[in-house]
């Protein structure tokens, strides 16, 4: 009996740890308020234009000025992740549509800018730094 009721006890914690690992290793993915269609890896060995460089948490540069119909794009250079999500926080009501999924160290998010203003963005993951799209 001794016996049996060991071999259930150390079946029952396989089970759990097996369970916890893929947990753990596989979180699920989260789809709220996020538009992932714009987030790729970058290939450095292309320019791009109206680029906005993500590193040292902060945005280079702070300020970009472009013209209607124009893309920006911007780049994580960073270590850590980041993420672009219109003004004000945490409503993102200026331009709600403008808004990115987390962005790691290589990936970009790109933007179409269709209508003339000033659009002022920060990073969601860290609100207090933030950037300006001028679209004349």
């Amino acid at each position: 009996m001794k016996k049996s009721l060991f071999i259930v006890i150390i079946a029952v914690v396989v089970v759990i740890s097996l369970v916890l690992i893929v947990f753990f290793v596989f979180p699920k993915k989260s789809s709220k308020n996020v538009n992932n269609a714009n987030v790729t890896p970058v290939n450095f060995n292309v320019e791009i234009q109206n680029a906005v460089y993500i590193k040292n948490a902060s945005f280079s540069p702070a300020v970009l000025s472009i013209k209607i119909g124009e893309t920006v794009t911007w780049i994580n250079q960073d270590l850590f992740k980041h993420k672009i999500a219109s003004d004000p926080h945490p409503t993102h009501t200026d331009l709600p549509e403008l808004i990115s999924g987390d962005l790691s160290e290589g990936q970009n998010y790109t933007f179409n800018f269709k209508t003339a203003g000033e659009y002022s963005y920060h990073d969601e993951l860290n609100p207090i730094k933030k950037g300006i799209i001028k679209v004349e």
